[in-house]
């Protein structure tokens, strides 16, 4: 189970639990149907890694760790948005001539 985990999670496959329903995402060239079947057969065991406990198993760090990666890649993504944002905007206003304030 943690090789199934680890190369999934590799492939940019993350998963989460809604109640006992299974969810899984990913690149769609990724998510065959030889794959949809391999997650059925191993559903229960899934299931069982992503239930949050308290002994920290290593399925359970692994599937947090795929979780995680999911959420930095996500997050690295808005930032380079903000960054690029940010970016123009700079570069905009630091073309235009500086405004002079009357005296008073």
């Amino acid at each position: 189970m943690t090789q199934l985990l680890s190369r999934l999670s590799d492939q940019g496959i993350s998963f989460s639990l809604v109640g006992m329903n299974l969810r899984f995402r990913g690149p769609t060239e990724v998510i065959t149907p030889g794959l949809k079947n391999e997650l059925r057969q191993h559903k229960t065991e899934l299931v069982e890694s992503l239930t949050p406990k308290r002994d920290g198993t290593p399925l359970q760090r692994l599937a947090y760790e795929a979780r995680d990666k999911r959420l930095i890649s996500e997050r690295r993504a808005k930032a380079v948005e903000l960054q690029t944002f940010l970016s123009d905007h700079v570069d905009e206003h630091m073309n235009t001539e500086p405004t002079v304030c009357p005296n008073g």
